[in-house]
């Protein structure tokens, strides 16, 4: 039975202030009272924390927030806003530190504006996750374009990051660490102009996590922000992003820049919004990630992002396309996919969609591999991305294909031999051994075929040059025999037929020529016989025989 879980475990609420763990706002109302006390005589200096001059107060960190004084973007006798928090490699902007964006206390984190229209930074300091725990972000945002982020780290593995809330005012959100990874940092980002203030990151009891699917070796989870990642052995595999909509002729946002799981959307470059939802299903014992999107621009593209990680990344990638089977170990890009192939025999994994898709495979190192997978589509439309591993019975299956294989070529029917071996390769690409061992066979008999028809070929012309009718229908019955023994694979039953039908052409002119000589000699003598006059039983029996040959050729005399 089908079962639907939400896309994301971060829930995007609202925060009491002042359970927000540390929140300024009680900070400021309280010296308010107290110069209300002091009298009218009393003033109070902000003195610009960014001036070199003097350093701010910063309210002090709630006892279980992980960032310390980094939380609050104040510079303080011992820590800067800037050397808190820096900007990653590939976003185009940061924030700036400045009163205006503050909520409370004398600083807050404004979105540098930038042609890209994104920003994002990251705490410097990052922590340990617990195994057991979950992680929680909260902060106060001023802009429904602000977003709250959580990135995790592991050594020798790519940073995963989430988008777990977006929205304006007091926003948090929670995720459990991925499989394989043992470090977070807090993490802000926003879409356009917008501010934010006060970010919490602390520990909270796990639980609640997306829902599993268990699917060979692997268990496939949903949960990890509009996405899925796939994991064996508590190591992480592969991790489908979050998809994004690119407008006919336009650009997109990464899927991780564009999320907004406040609005239950993703963001467009021209400031729309595309509302985006989906569900994990299970469907004949096999996981299926649904994306549904709704209201997408007229020749819009979805793209979705796909991290391949570990042992796989350094394998031969399999790629199912148009009824046809290839292997890259390289960079590639194809269009009308069907399904991808990846691992080996005892661990074959295959993402399958039911709409052919375009798909770029760019290799960031030896152990991991980027897929970016697009598909057009316009109004409301649903994705389906399937994941099948295990694969038994289809190895069997595979198994049992190529010795019957061999039996028809033994047999002497090389085309239903050659009709089983492309059934395996285009069909049953799970034991990598029956693969390889099908993929050379195929191989053989594709060029023998070749090297037949080529010869048969090389037999007509000499037939037709030598202008030798009997040659022509003996080369006629060795290629209806090949006809009859290649027939059995579709592709060389066409080839074949062409050739048979080239033989008649062909062979047609020669007995024609023939038939014309001969027609001209017995012309010539029945001519003699009439000027001679005395045999006019002879001449009769001569128009007899003329007259039974075949119609002369065209132009003939």
């Amino acid at each position: 039975m089908p079962t639907d879980a939400p896309l994301e475990d971060a829930q995007v609420h609202r925060l009491d202030a002042g359970a927000a763990g540390g929140s300024k706002l009680p900070f400021i109302l309280g010296v308010v009272a107290l110069l209300a006390l002091a009298g009218a005589g009393a003033w109070v200096v902000l003195t610009d924390p960014f001036a070199g001059q003097a350093v701010a107060q910063a309210p002090p960190a709630a006892d279980d927030n992980l960032l310390g004084d980094a939380w609050s973007f104040e510079t303080t006798e011992d820590s800067s806003p800037g050397s808190s928090w820096f900007v990653p490699d590939d976003a185009p902007a940061g924030f700036s530190y400045t009163a205006e964006a503050a909520v409370s206390g004398a600083a807050g984190a404004a979105a540098i504006p930038s042609d890209e229209g994104w920003s994002r930074a990251f705490a410097s300091q990052s922590a340990k996750v617990r195994s057991d725990g979950a992680v929680e972000i909260a902060a106060v945002s001023a802009a429904d374009g602000v977003q709250l982020l959580l990135r995790f780290e592991a050594e020798d593995l790519p940073p995963f990051d989430l988008v777990l809330a977006s929205g304006q005012g007091d926003l948090s959100g929670r995720a459990e660490p991925p499989p394989g990874y043992d470090q977070v940092r807090a993490g802000i980002g926003c879409l356009g102009a917008g501010s934010l203030d006060d970010v919490v990151l602390r520990h909270v009891p796990g639980g609640g996590a997306g829902q599993t699917i268990s699917q060979g070796v692997y268990d496939v989870s949903l949960g990890f922000g509009r996405g899925l990642i796939i994991s064996r052995d508590n190591d992480l595999v592969l991790r489908v992003e979050p998809t994004a909509v690119r407008p006919a002729g336009g650009r997109a946002w990464p899927g991780l820049v564009a999320q907004l799981p406040g609005e239950s959307a993703t963001a467009l470059r021209d400031g729309g919004r595309v509302s985006i939802s989906g569900e994990l299903l299970e469907r004949e014992g096999h996981p299926v990630l649904v994306a549904k999107v709704r209201d997408v621009p007229a020749g819009a593209t979805l793209v979705t992002q796909v991290l391949l990680l570990g042992p796989l990344a350094s394998t031969a990638i399999g790629v199912r396309a148009g009824g046809r089977y290839d292997h890259f170990t390289e960079d590639f890009e194809v269009q009308d996919v069907d399904s991808l192939v990846l691992g080996r025999t005892q661990d074959r994994l295959v993402l399958d969609m039911v709409a052919p898709f375009s798909i770029q495979a760019t290799h960031i190192n030896e152990r991991a591999l980027r897929f970016v997978i697009e598909r057009e589509v316009s109004g409301d439309a649903r994705q389906e991305l399937t994941v099948a591993a295990g694969f038994q019975a289809e190895r069997v299956q595979a198994a049992g294909l190529l010795s019957d294989a061999h039996q028809q070529e033994a047999a002497g029917q090389p085309g239903a031999a050659l009709t089983l071996l492309e059934r395996i390769v285009t069909q049953f690409p799970y034991d990598e051994q029956v693969l390889e061992q099908a993929g050379s066979d195929r191989a053989r008999l594709v060029v023998a075929a070749a090297g037949h028809l080529e010869a048969l070929r090389a037999d007509l012309d000499d037939a037709v040059f030598l202008g030798n009718p009997g040659r022509c229908r003996d080369v006629g019955d060795a290629a209806a025999a090949a006809r009859l023994a290649w027939g059995g694979d579709p592709d060389q039953a066409e080839a074949f037929d062409a050739l048979i039908s080239e033989v008649h052409e062909r062979a047609g002119a020669v007995l024609a020529r023939v038939d014309d000589s001969r027609r001209r000699a017995i012309s010539a003598r029945l001519e003699s016989f009439r000027a001679d006059g005395r045999f006019p039983h002879v001449v009769a029996e001569i128009e007899a025989a003329l007259a039974a040959l075949p119609s002369p050729a065209e132009g003939s005399p």
